[in-house]
């Protein structure tokens, strides 16, 4: 091979490497994170949506975005499933393994008699597979599914699972830090705090 041919060759190469590290990318998805897991990937706590600034979301914001109950398959609209709060929302996937240790756990508290509704969101995972995932868990909560992901970047979230208290006057508080719940009374405290600050 002659040295033109290998030196051609080697620009083209470096010209496609130049080209691909330059390609846009989904600013919503990271490397390790595709819409199109299943429950049995596992995944830690991960970056979903867009990310934006916490706070200024108002449940007027998600008017409009239909979700799916995963009970009945009803569609609903995701702001006046919110408008009555406060509402603990809990945003997850079936290929989050964090979530899956969570959503238990916001069953639990669900079945506490000071606990606020909670509205599980079902990020775009397969919604059959949610359903699944909710059984095997034996996590009975209300859990609504997000096909388009639309509820995730009106909320902002940027890490999987994520929280958000929604007060009275419509206001949706993100959890801080943004770390799965591991009992109720983080649920509770949480709640607490976000609707004091109300």
């Amino acid at each position: 091979m002659s040295a033109n041919i290998r030196w051609s060759i080697l620009v083209l190469v470096l010209a496609v490497a130049g080209v691909v590290a330059l390609w846009p990318r989904d600013e919503g998805y990271g490397p390790a994170v595709r819409p199109d897991r299943t429950a049995t990937d596992d995944a830690g706590a991960v970056e979903a949506g867009e990310s934006g600034p916490p706070g200024s979301v108002r449940v007027a914001d998600l008017s409009g975005i239909e979700v799916t109950d995963l009970r009945d398959g009803e569609v609903g609209d995701l702001g006046d499933l919110l408008a009555d709060g406060p509402v603990l929302v809990n945003v997850w996937a079936t290929w989050c393994a964090p979530c899956r240790d969570e959503l238990p756990v916001l069953a639990e508290y669900t079945a506490e008699p000071d606990a606020i509704p909670v509205l599980a969101v079902q990020r775009s995972s397969d919604l059959d597979a949610g359903r699944d995932l909710l059984t095997e868990l034996g996590a009975e909560l209300p859990s609504v599914h997000d096909a388009n992901d639309l509820a995730i970047r009106a909320l902002r979230a940027t890490v999987m699972p994520a929280n958000y208290v929604v007060d009275e006057a419509g206001d949706i508080h993100p959890v801080h830090p943004p770390a799965p719940f591991e009992d109720t009374e983080q649920a509770r405290q949480a709640v607490a705090r976000y609707l004091e600050q109300s």
